[in-house]
């Protein structure tokens, strides 16, 4: 998602294909996404948006999750 800045640090709680995720959206200097601790590099390319995004398969996931997004 698109956060204006006037949003500063939030966060979202949700339950997806029964696993639980709590993700952080802090402002940076430095963009990065960090899933259960971890640097978060696996992309996949979007065709409509005609760039890389990230990606989690089903089997990444853990029963809860937690993701930091600097944005």
């Amino acid at each position: 998602p698109c956060l204006p800045k006037a949003f500063g640090d939030c966060s979202v709680s949700f339950t997806y294909i029964g696993k639980k995720f709590t993700v952080y959206y802090k402002q940076g200097e430095n963009k990065s996404v960090k899933i259960n601790g971890k640097d978060w590099t696996k992309t996949v390319y979007d065709e409509k948006y005609k760039k890389d995004v990230i990606f989690m398969a089903d089997n990444d996931m853990q029963d809860e999750n937690v993701v930091e997004v600097v944005y």
